[in-house]
C-alpha cells in the first residue's frame, strides 16, 4: 500500500515538474519574442529575427544559472518586463537622435550596444550590492507595500493573460460576440482552476485541467472543421512566430557603426534600468518569501542575478532575474525541483536553434487562462483575504499600491505605497505613548538617606516634582503631545504648584530635530511659570541636540544630570533647603540612629559594640562572594557599590549605586546569611561604623534591651526602604 502511494506521489511530482517546465519554456519564448518585437520595431524591424535570437539566448543564460543555483529549487529566472519598458524608450530615443543619414544597421548596432552595456552595468551593480551585503535592506520595506506589490503583480498577470486571449481591443468591444468568445473561456478556465486548486491540493490538479483544456479545445476545433492553420490564422493559437530566429553576435566591423556619443546621452535611462531592476529584484525575492513561506538568501540572489546578467549581456539579452509568477506557480503545483527550470531552458533552446513553429500550436485560451489564474491567486490572497487578517490601514495601503500599479505602473505604485506607509507610520507613532512612566516626588524619591522629618516634608511637597520617564523615538508628533501633557500639568490650579519637571531620557533612542520646536516652547512655558526643567539620563548625542536647540546648561531654569537619581536628589535638596531647620547638615552616627526612630531613645549603649573606621578612597569594605559576617553604617563620606561581570575574554565592573551618609551597607546579605552579591569600596575619605556578627551576639548576651533597639532600628530602616519601593512600584503600574 505504501509503495503504491509513493509511486503515485512520484508520478504526480514528475507530471507537475514536466508540465511546469513546458509552461515555463513556452511562456518565456512568447515573452522574449514579444519583448524583442517591442524594441526592434520601426526602422529596426529588418533585424527582428536577430533581436529575438538575442532575447532567447539571454533568457537561456539567466534561466540556467538561476535554475541551478537559486536558494530554493523550482525558482525560475527570465527576462524582466520592467527593464524592457525602459529599453523601448532607449531604442526610440536613439533612433530619433541618430544623424539623418544614419543607416538602419548603424541604428541597430547602437541600440544593441546600449542594451548590452546597460545589462552589463546592472549585473555589476547587483554584484556590488551582494558584496556589501545590502540585500537585507528590502526587509525594511513595509509589509503592506510588499503586499500591494504582489496584488499589483497579480493584476498585471491577469491583464497580460486577458490581453493574450483577446489581442488589442477597446473596452467597449469586450462584450461583442467576437471578443466575448475569446476572453470568456479563458476567464472561466482561470476561475475554475482557482476554485479547484484551492480545494484540492494535488500535483495532478493543474496538469489534469491543462490536458482537459487542450482536449476540449482541439476536440471542438475538429468538430467545427477548423485545421491548425485556420486556428492560427484566426488568432486562436500562440503563433505564427517569425520562424527565422538568428543568433549572430555583433562583429568588430559592426562595432565601428556604434555612435557612442548617443549612448552617453542615454545615461539617465540606463541608470533608471539599474535602479528599477535592483528594487524589482529585491521586491520579487521578498514577495516570493511571503508566498512560499520560506527564507531566501537575498545576497545570494543578488550575486546569482549579477552573474546571470553578465552572461546575458554577452548575448546580448535583457536584464533578468527571478520570475515571480512562474516561481510561485511551481510551488503551487508542488513542483519544487531544479528540473523545472532546466526543462524550460530546453524549450527555449529548441526555439532558438530550430525555430518557434512547434510552440505556435499552443492555444492562447489555455496559456492566457493559466496566466490569469496565477494573477487571480495573487489578487485573491492580497486584495481580498488580507481584509480579514490585516489592520484596515494596511489593507488600504495594499489597495492603494494595487490601483496605482494598475493605472500608472510599477515604480509609481511602490513609491506611493512607501509614501503612504511613512505617513501612516508617523500618524500611528505620534499616537504611541512616549511617556513610559508618570511619577511625582511623592511616589518616587532618590536613594539619598533622609531623616524622618525630611521624608515627611518631601511627602507633603512631593507633588511639586513632576517626573516623566520617556521612551522610544521623539519627533514633532510625540514631542508636541509631550508638550501638551506638561502644559496641562503646569496650568492645573487644583494641585500644588509645579517647581520641577524631570524628563528622564534614559530609554529615548532618537530625538529628531523636528521635535526641538516643542522643547523650545516648553522652555518658554517653564520660564513663565518659574519652573525648573531637569534633563536626566540623556545620551551624549541627545544632549548635544538639546544644547544646539537652545536648551543651554547655563540657563537658570535648565539642569542636566547623568542619572535620574542625581536629578531627584538635587530637586529634593531644593525643597529641603527652603526650611533652615531641615537642611541636610552633617549628623553624627548617634544622631542618625536616633532620628531613625519616632520616639527618643538612648543610643549610647550601642556605640561601644560598633567599630569606628576612617577609610581612604579605594578602601574595600565588602568583597563580592565573601561571607556576610558584618554590616556598616556610613556616618560621612561616600561609597560605591559595584558588581563584577566577567566575560570569556575580560572582566568588567558594573556600577550599581552610590551611597552617602546615613545609609546602611551589607545588612540584607547579613540578615539572610548569604554571601556578598557585590563589592563596596570607599569613593572619598569616609567615616564608617562596623558591627560584626560576634559583636551582635555579645550585645544580645550583655544588653538584651540594646540588642532589641538595634534590631528595631534595622527593621525601621528596611521597612522605610520597602515602603518607598512599594510606592514606586504602584506608581509605575498605573
Amino acid at each position: 500500500m505504501s509503495n503504491s502511494v509513493s509511486q503515485t506521489k512520484n508520478l504526480g511530482s514528475l507530471l507537475a515538474i514536466t508540465t511546469c517546465g513546458l509552461i515555463t519554456g513556452l511562456l518565456q519564448v512568447v515573452l522574449s519574442s514579444s519583448y524583442a518585437a517591442l524594441i526592434y520595431s520601426g526602422p529596426l524591424s529588418p533585424f527582428l529575427s536577430q533581436g529575438i535570437g538575442f532575447a532567447l539566448a539571454g533568457a537561456i543564460a539567466i534561466a540556467t544559472i538561476i535554475a541551478l543555483f537559486a536558494t530554493l529549487p523550482g525558482t525560475i529566472g527570465s527576462n524582466q518586463d520592467v527593464s524592457v519598458a525602459i529599453f523601448t524608450i532607449i531604442s526610440t530615443s536613439i533612433i530619433s537622435t541618430m544623424p539623418g543619414g544614419a543607416s538602419s544597421e548603424s541604428m541597430f548596432c547602437t541600440v544593441i550596444t546600449a542594451i548590452a552595456l546597460t545589462v552589463l552595468l546592472t549585473g555589476l551593480f547587483f554584484l556590488a550590492l551582494s558584496s556589501f551585503r545590502l540585500g537585507g535592506l528590502i526587509r525594511y520595506f513595509p509589509y503592506p507595500v510588499v503586499g500591494g506589490f504582489l496584488a499589483g503583480a497579480g493584476w498585471l498577470l491577469f491583464k497580460g493573460g486577458f490581453t493574450l486571449t483577446t489581442g488589442t481591443c477597446s473596452l467597449g468591444e469586450l462584450l461583442e460576440p467576437y471578443f466575448l468568445g475569446r476572453w470568456f473561456p479563458g476567464v472561466m478556465f482561470a476561475l475554475i482552476l482557482l476554485i479547484i486548486v484551492k480545494r484540492f491540493q494535488s500535483p495532478f490538479t493543474l496538469p489534469f485541467f491543462i490536458i482537459i483544456g487542450l482536449i476540449l479545445f482541439y476536440g471542438n476545433a475538429w468538430i467545427s472543421g477548423l485545421t491548425p492553420e485556420k486556428l492560427s490564422a484566426n488568432g486562436w493559437l500562440l503563433g505564427p512566430f517569425n520562424n527565422q530566429v538568428s543568433w549572430q553576435p555583433l562583429t568588430l566591423s559592426q562595432f565601428s557603426l556604434v555612435d557612442w556619443s548617443i549612448i552617453a546621452g542615454q545615461a539617465a535611462n540606463m541608470a533608471t534600468v539599474i535602479t528599477v531592476g535592483s528594487i524589482a529584484l529585491l521586491l520579487n525575492a521578498s514577495a516570493f518569501e511571503l508566498e512560499v513561506k520560506q527564507d531566501v538568501d537575498l545576497n545570494k540572489e543578488l550575486r546569482l542575478a549579477g552573474i546571470a546578467n553578465l552572461f546575458s549581456c554577452l548575448s546580448p539579452g535583457f536584464v533578468g532575474f527571478r520570475q515571480l509568477g512562474l516561481s510561485v506557480l511551481n510551488y503551487r503545483m508542488q513542483a519544487q525541483s531544479r528540473m523545472v527550470g532546466l526543462i524550460g531552458v530546453t524549450v527555449i533552446g529548441l526555439a532558438l536553434f530550430f525555430g518557434t513553429s512547434v510552440i505556435s500550436y499552443f492555444p492562447k485560451v489555455i496559456m492566457g487562462g493559466m496566466i490569469m489564474y496565477l494573477g487571480l491567486t495573487f489578487l485573491y490572497e492580497w486584495a481580498y483575504e488580507t481584509f480579514f487578517t490585516l489592520p484596515t490601514i494596511d489593507f488600504f495601503i495594499i489597495w492603494l499600491v494595487l490601483l496605482v500599479i494598475a493605472t500608472a505602473g510599477f515604480m509609481p505604485g511602490v513609491g506611493i505605497g512607501l509614501l503612504a506607509a511613512v505617513i501612516m507610520f508617523i500618524v500611528s507613532y505620534s499616537r504611541t505613548e512616549v511617556v513610559r512612566h508618570e511619577l511625582t516626588g511623592k511616589t518616587f524619591q532618590s536613594l539619598e538617606p533622609r531623616r524622618h522629618d525630611q521624608r515627611q516634608l518631601l511627602d507633603i511637597h512631593g507633588e511639586s516634582i513632576y517626573i516623566l520617564q520617556l521612551q522610544g523615538f521623539i519627533f514633532f508628533g510625540t514631542a508636541y503631545r509631550l508638550f501638551n501633557r506638561i502644559k496641562k500639568r503646569l496650568t492645573n490650579t487644583t494641585t500644588e504648584r509645579l517647581e520641577f519637571v524631570v524628563l528622564d531620557f534614559q530609554r529615548v533612542a532618537i530625538l529628531d530635530s523636528t521635535g526641538m520646536l516643542s522643547f523650545r516652547k516648553l522652555l518658554n512655558l517653564m520660564m513663565v511659570h518659574k519652573t525648573h526643567l531637569i534633563i536626566a539620563g540623556s545620551s551624549p548625542q541627545i544632549t548635544r541636540q538639546l544644547l544646539k536647540g537652545g536648551l543651554f546648561s547655563s540657563h537658570s531654569y535648565i539642569h542636566y544630570f547623568k542619572h535620574l537619581n542625581d536629578a531627584m536628589e538635587w530637586g529634593e535638596d531644593q525643597i529641603l533647603h527652603r526650611s533652615d531647620g531641615l537642611k541636610s547638615r552633617p549628623l553624627t552616627i548617634r544622631q542618625q540612629l536616633a532620628n531613625t526612630l519616632p520616639d527618643s531613645c538612648d543610643i549610647g549603649p550601642l556605640l561601644p559594640y560598633m567599630e569606628r573606621l576612617e577609610v581612604a578612597p579605594g578602601h574595600v569594605l565588602m568583597c563580592e562572594g565573601a561571607p556576610a559576617n558584618d554590616f556598616f553604617f556610613i556616618e560621612s563620606g561616600k561609597v560605591i557599590c559595584r558588581a563584577n561581570t566577567p566575560t570569556e575574554e575580560t572582566a568588567s565592573t558594573f556600577h550599581l549605586e552610590t551611597m552617602k551618609n546615613g545609609r546602611v551597607v551589607g545588612d540584607i546579605s547579613f540578615y539572610l546569611g548569604h554571601c556578598r552579591s557585590s563589592e563596596v569600596i570607599a569613593a572619598v575619605p569616609s567615616v564608617i561604623y562596623r558591627i560584626s556578627n560576634e559583636k551582635i551576639q555579645q550585645l544580645e548576651k550583655e544588653n538584651p534591651a540594646a540588642s532589641a533597639l538595634l534590631h528595631k532600628i534595622m527593621v525601621r530602616l528596611l521597612a522605610e526602604r520597602v515602603s518607598q519601593l512599594v510606592k514606586t512600584v504602584n506608581a509605575l503600574q498605573q
